[in-house]
């Protein structure tokens, strides 16, 4: 862990937050999207909702499967509905800032869809990383979000993308953001489906 990244030293600061980026053998680092890339994607979570009074920190948090996981994965015979994604849990740290509220001091419930979206399709590229899920990119299907409980803001939270299910092409996956205590404020059921190559 790069205890130089900014965004490591914000969340080491919030007790509840360090316990998570102390787990043993975490992958702690600034989310990719945080980035623009060249070709000017990623827009929104590189320029537009990183700044100090929109998303103030946002850190991603693995586990890479061990050398173990990795063999007997190998090994197991693949169903029609099994994963093939190494890494199964994407987890994210995020603190808002007040410039995300919709009434005031809650969270729009716009940026809620827009990090439960962000936290489960970070599962392809970390994956693709690890060597996992070769093909074409993956888009968003449906996001099917369930507000549970108002975000304050500004806070800080933790948000989970985990799978469920895989059908061919397509992929089951599910979100939530809870709190500091592990109440889980919203959740969201998400559809994404890898495009074919020659698309």
């Amino acid at each position: 862990m790069n205890s130089e990244n900014p965004d490591i030293m914000h969340f080491e600061a919030i007790p509840w937050c360090a316990t998570y980026l102390n787990e043993p053998g975490i992958v702690c680092e600034t989310t990719s999207s945080r980035f623009l890339k060249d070709n000017g994607e990623g827009l929104l979570f590189a320029t537009t909702l990183n700044t100090p009074s929109t998303i103030t920190a946002l850190l991603t948090l693995y586990k890479p499967p061990t050398p173990q996981q990795r063999q007997q994965r190998q090994q197991k015979l693949p169903s029609p509905t099994s994963s093939p994604l190494v890494i199964n849990e994407v987890m994210f740290l995020v603190s808002f800032g007040l410039a995300v509220g919709g009434y005031p001091g809650v969270c729009h419930g716009g940026i809620v869809a827009t990090i439960l979206d962000e936290v489960t399709s970070m599962l392809f590229p970390i994956n693709r990383a690890h060597g996992a899920i070769p093909g074409g990119v993956a888009m968003t299907g449906h996001l099917n979000t369930k507000f549970l409980r108002p975000l304050k803001v500004p806070a800080s939270y933790l948000c989970r993308g985990c799978v469920e299910r895989v059908e061919g092409r397509k992929y089951f996956l599910h979100g939530t953001i809870e709190d500091g205590d592990g109440t889980i404020l919203a959740r969201a059921e998400a559809l994404y489906i890898i495009l074919k190559e020659n698309l």
